[in-house]
């Protein structure tokens, strides 16, 4: 069940291969659709060779690197995020680590985690 989802908090400081900058929390959206809880994360500028998702154990991290674009003047006002960003995810009982499929387009990471077969509910035949 999607409440069993449990977000870990990402750790400010840590850098994601080499790089120094900030951490950014990726805004993220979860919603459960028959046997399946997707995860979409947010991630504007990110190349999909710059994302990676893992799973080790019972939790789901996703990390992603955006450079700073180059600019031919002084930049005044930044809004768009840069940096590292990290959000990583508790998996409950009921998703199956083994079969979680992720695609990336405009900007968004939708992450399909399918449950198990254990957590679905069985119909008992009555004999």
């Amino acid at each position: 069940d999607v409440k069993k989802l449990v977000e870990t908090a990402p750790q400010a400081s840590t850098p994601v291969k080499g790089h120094e900058e900030r951490t950014v929390k990726p805004h993220v959206t979860v919603y459960e659709i028959d046997d399946r809880v997707v995860v979409e994360l947010e991630m504007p500028g990110v190349e999909k060779d710059k994302i990676d998702v893992t799973v080790e154990r019972d939790r789901l991290s996703v990390a992603g690197w955006r450079k700073q674009e180059e600019t031919d003047g002084e930049v005044l006002h930044q809004e768009r995020p840069q940096g590292c960003y990290r959000r990583s995810f508790v998996l409950g009982e009921t998703i199956d680590s083994s079969s979680i499929t992720a695609v990336y387009e405009n900007g968004v990471l939708k992450l399909t985690l399918t449950k198990s077969e254990a957590s679905k509910p069985k119909r008992i035949g009555i004999s």
